[in-house]
C-alpha cells in the first residue's frame, strides 16, 4: 500500500498514468519537467519523490503498462483510506 497523496500529488500521478497510457515520451517528458519543478519549490516530499520517479523511471524505459498499472493501483489505494 501507497502512503496517503495529497491532491495536487495525484494529480501528477493522473498525469504519468496519461502518459504512459497514451505512450508519448512528450507528454512524459511534459509531466516529468512538472515534477521536477514541485520538487524544486518543495512541494514534494522525498518518499512520494521516490514513488514518482519510479513511475517515470518505468516510462523512460518504455514499460508503459507496468507504470500504468502501478499508478492505478497506486490511486486504488488513495481510495481505500
Amino acid at each position: 500500500p501507497y502512503p496517503q497523496l495529497p491532491r495536487e500529488q495525484l494529480k501528477l500521478i493522473q498525469g504519468i498514468r496519461t502518459a504512459a497510457n497514451t505512450r508519448s515520451k512528450q507528454r512524459v517528458d511534459a509531466v516529468k519537467q512538472v515534477i521536477k519543478n514541485a520538487i524544486k519549490d518543495g512541494e514534494i516530499p522525498p518518499e512520494t519523490q521516490q514513488i514518482l520517479h519510479d513511475l517515470l523511471e518505468d516510462c523512460a524505459n518504455e514499460n508503459y503498462s507496468k507504470a500504468e498499472k502501478k499508478c492505478v493501483l497506486l490511486m486504488k489505494d488513495q481510495l481505500r483510506e
